[in-house]
């Protein structure tokens, strides 16, 4: 099963989205902390999605900072903080 992936160039930031059911891209909702985080950070750049079978995926995972679930949920991000 493909991941999904939202990657910023300008901050190096990546976080995953989800996955694809049947080639459709679905936003997992276990991960909205970390997308939250991730678009507040990157407010007015550009968002590029990425699957994790892409060529540039590679360079991705070793250059660029993700943002996961787990530090999204220690933040002002998690639900409990939003909610």
């Amino acid at each position: 099963m493909k991941q999904l992936f939202f990657i910023c160039h300008d901050t190096k930031t990546a976080v995953q989205a989800g996955n694809g059911v049947a080639g459709i891209p679905c936003i997992q909702t276990e991960r909205i902390a970390a997308l939250n985080a991730f678009l507040t950070l990157n407010h007015q750049k550009n968002i590029i999605p990425v699957w994790d079978d892409d060529d540039e995926f590679e360079e991705i995972l070793d250059t660029y900072t993700f943002i996961t679930v787990d530090d999204a949920n220690k933040s002002i991000y998690s639900d409990e903080a939003l909610g």
